[in-house]
Order: C-alpha cells, then sequence, then structure tokens
C-alpha cells in the first residue's frame, strides 16, 4: 500500500492543524515536580507572566520558553 505524501496533509486539513513544538531543557515545574501548565500556557498565547512563579522550581525554564517564541 502506498501512503499519501506528508506535505498533503496540511493542505488537505489546513495549516491550523500542525501543532507548533516548543523544545527546551525542562518543564517548569513545581517543587513537587507537577508541571505548571497554567505558565506554559499564558507563554504560549504571548502574554507576560503576571502569575505567581514562587512554586516553580526553576524559574530560567519560563524565560527559556518565553525567548523561544
Amino acid at each position: 500500500m502506498i501512503s499519501p505524501l506528508p506535505g498533503a496533509t496540511p493542505l488537505a486539513a489546513g495549516s491550523c492543524t500542525l501543532p507548533i513544538l516548543r523544545f527546551g531543557d525542562a518543564m517548569p515545574k513545581t517543587r513537587s515536580g507537577k508541571v505548571v501548565r497554567r505558565l506554559l500556557r499564558s507563554v504560549a498565547k504571548g502574554e507576560a507572566i503576571s502569575q505567581d512563579t514562587s512554586t516553580v522550581d526553576n524559574p530560567a525554564v519560563i524565560s527559556q520558553f518565553a525567548d523561544s517564541i
């Protein structure tokens, strides 16, 4: 069976279906190890981080994601 071309799918489904991937050294996590998704959501929207970041284990990771946008 011949598989469809990988480049043909976005044209048929639209470019909004393609995910935008960001890579970093680590995920922003709390001291207990939970990923702080609210901060990632704000960075993805392009908003300034105005939430409390005192629970984040390594705040430098947040700026790394923000700088990649």
